[in-house]
């Protein structure tokens, strides 16, 4: 009972409980209809909701067919993996390979041991040795030679191998009996980190030090690969590696060395990794299925049951139906007519809507024409000039026709360059500091040794290209490269970066005036103002495509983002030439991009999944707003209809009084006029 009390009917004799309860339960029947549309509405919701990870679930098969990288990984195999092994990477091409490993890499090894007319083998690790200097000398780069100094407080075996490892030069020091358990004899070893002909070193101690370093027992060689070579009249190809894992032979492939085998053939084959793509297509297949059945049960009816699903009849859902279906079967424009559509794939529809998939037919395809696949799942642009690609399309950017669109370049992105005002001697006359930033990077000071040339002066400074975002380069004299190197004999600095925005700094720590220097000098040049040097300034890229303009940045050029008509719109290219050209560029949209666009678009916070999910939770929202409506009004109704009742009981109560009061007065003159 709400608000009021009630008296029950005590004066009426009427249940007024009951009747009130039957009464607001007549009231409350729109308050149980919008109960049920709560219901029915959260049921719709949960459904939708189940959809939309089923849709994403699908996007996420879609997006490894959707990019043409997908189809460009490729796996390596060696015809012997005790001589060869082999994986590849990113970048990596097909290729068929035949070839020697002649030699392995090994690293420098040197034994000391103990030396002097009456030398005995040390016969512990402890053993006392004399005091001085070792000094160690690399064969190939003496700016890696260091010097250990051994005095009382490490003139022991063990001291010194401590000692040496302590500097962390790259040489790694230990000690090994050469003896036996009772008649030791302790040697140290020293082995370099690094193999190949690199590693080659010398060690050169004082005779005070008692020990002889001249034994080299391993001498660091180069890995060496023979290809070809297979009969009379072959002029194989010679490579030599420091390292026995090579990466950069063959692009993107790296090369393990595990023996060499000098006398055997190992055949390397690259090829496409097919069973990859098979599988990202399988997947999709069985993704799109669980997809499709899950909306058809939507719109299943069973007239014997007369049961409904909660979408039945959804034009929304009917919507991503049609889209889905549309795109199956649809055919890709500016592609080879025999891989236009997933059927030439032996993938199609059955009459239960469900993808099925022809085993050998997607099998021949894969091995024979994966280009064609490539093309027929994934956005692809193809160019007729190496010196344009594209780094990225959108779901707003549309497949080009046949004739394809033309680029036109009119002017080409540049790095920023300083060039030196003096050319680089034979060698530096002196040590010297180079001073190196870009607007994009921290600086770095580059110590450069006596003596060194100007290809070693070069490699030095590129070792430093990650923090100053600039490479050193030989060139002439207003900065461009020759043909002939003789004429490349100034040093040069080039910013990585293209574009604009991009500077390259130099600061040399000795006068100009000196000789034989780097030819910077000792004031600040930059590519814009080069002092008595030479600079380029940065260019961005500027260009067309389909005759419409774009905006460049550095060697990027970028549809305009903001002209509805444009059919290139969301489409970026990367474009390397260093000058002025015309080519023509065919942009394809295959089946995996547009149905992830499509997917990403229903699924977007204006899509038809999203909206339909938002329609109904507002509905709820609604629905909970005029539920609390009503049930306050119920509320002060039945307040109303108690207060009504117990003013009918108190009313019949007073007029129950006044009966008996008359009555009682009615008696009293019956009593007197009857004396």
């Amino acid at each position: 009972m709400a608000g009021t009390s009630s008296i029950n009917g005590l004066i009426s004799g009427l249940r007024t409980d009951e009747i009130v309860t039957k009464m607001m339960e007549l009231a409350k029947r729109p308050q149980t209809k919008l109960q049920t549309d709560k219901t029915d509405a959260q049921l719709r919701l949960s459904t939708w909701q189940n959809l939309n990870v089923r849709i994403m679930a699908l996007k996420s098969k879609v997006d490894s067919l959707a990019v043409s990288n997908a189809f460009e990984n490729c796996q390596a195999n060696s015809s012997d993996l005790s001589v060869l092994q082999a994986t590849a990477g990113v970048g990596a091409s097909p290729g068929t390979y035949f070839l020697k490993v002649i030699n392995r890499a090994q690293g420098h090894q040197v034994a000391g041991a103990a030396s002097g007319e009456s030398a005995t083998p040390f016969t512990s690790a402890g053993a006392v040795i004399g005091t001085g200097n070792v000094s160690f000398s690399f064969d190939n780069d003496h700016t890696k030679d260091f010097t250990v100094k051994i005095d009382t407080a490490n003139n022991t075996l063990t001291g010194l191998r401590d000692s040496i490892n302590r500097e962390n030069k790259g040489i790694q020091a230990s000690i090994i009996n050469t003896g036996s358990t009772s008649s030791p004899a302790y040697q140290l070893l020293l082995t370099c980190s690094e193999t190949g002909e690199i590693s080659q070193f010398t060690v050169d101690a004082d005779e005070s030090i008692g020990i002889d370093f001249s034994g080299v027992i391993q001498k660091g060689t180069d890995a060496e690969i023979q290809f070809g070579g297979g009969g009379d009249g072959s002029n194989p190809i010679t490579v030599k590696k420091s390292s026995n894992t090579i990466t950069d032979l063959i692009a993107g492939v790296t090369l393990n060395i595990v023996n060499h085998a000098p006398d055997k053939t190992i055949k390397l084959e690259v090829v496409r990794g097919t069973s990859v793509i098979k599988n990202s297509i399988q997947e999709f297949v069985a993704q799109y299925n669980d997809l499709a059945d899950a909306i058809s049960e939507q719109f299943a009816y069973d007239p014997a049951t007369n049961i409904t699903q909660p979408l039945m009849g959804s034009w929304d859902l009917q919507q991503v139906q049609m889209t889905l279906n549309s795109l199956i079967g649809s055919v890709v424009t500016g592609v080879e007519k025999q891989f236009s559509a997933l059927a030439t794939l032996g993938i199609t529809l059955d009459s239960s809507g469900h993808l099925q998939i022809d085993e050998a037919a997607l099998n021949k395809a894969l091995e024979s024409n994966l280009q064609d696949v490539s093309r027929l799942f994934a956005s692809d642009l193809r160019s007729d000039s190496s010196h344009i690609s594209m780094l990225s399309s959108s779901a707003e950017t549309q497949p080009a026709s046949l004739n394809g669109w033309e680029v036109n370049i009119t002017q080409a992105a540049r790095q920023a360059q300083v060039t030196a005002a003096g050319a680089f001697a034979s060698s530096l006359n002196a040590d010297e500091t180079l001073t190196i930033y870009t607007n994009s990077s921290s600086s770095a000071n580059i110590a450069l040794k006596q003596r060194w040339s100007l290809d070693r002066v070069i490699s030095e400074i590129n070792k430093y290209a990650d923090k100053t975002q600039a490479t050193a380069i030989a060139t002439r004299a207003d900065g461009s490269v020759s043909a002939d190197p003789n004429e490349n004999v100034y040093l040069s600095i080039r910013s990585v970066r293209y574009g604009g925005d991009a500077d390259v700094n130099v600061y040399s720590s000795t006068d100009i005036n000196v000789g034989n220097t780097t030819g910077f000098g000792n004031v600040v040049v930059t590519s814009q103002e080069p002092g008595a040097g030479s600079g380029l300034r940065a260019l961005d890229v500027v260009g067309t495509i389909n005759g419409e303009a774009c905006t460049g940045k550095g060697q990027i050029l970028t549809a305009e983002p903001n002209n509805p008509k444009s059919s290139i719109k969301g489409l970026t290219l990367l474009i390397t030439s260093s000058s002025a050209m015309v080519s023509k560029v065919y942009f394809t949209k295959g089946i995996a991009t547009s149905l992830r666009d499509s997917l990403v678009d229903m699924t977007s916070s204006n899509g038809t999944v999203t909206k339909a999910q938002d329609a109904l939770t507002e509905t709820m929202s609604d629905i909970d707003k005029n539920i609390a409506d009503i049930a306050e009004r119920l509320r002060i109704q039945e307040d109303k209809l108690y207060t009504q009742f117990n003013a009918m009981e108190a009313q019949l109560a007073r007029l129950q009084q006044q009966g008996q009061y008359l009555t009682q007065q009615i008696a009293a003159m019956n009593n007197t006029y009857s004396k």
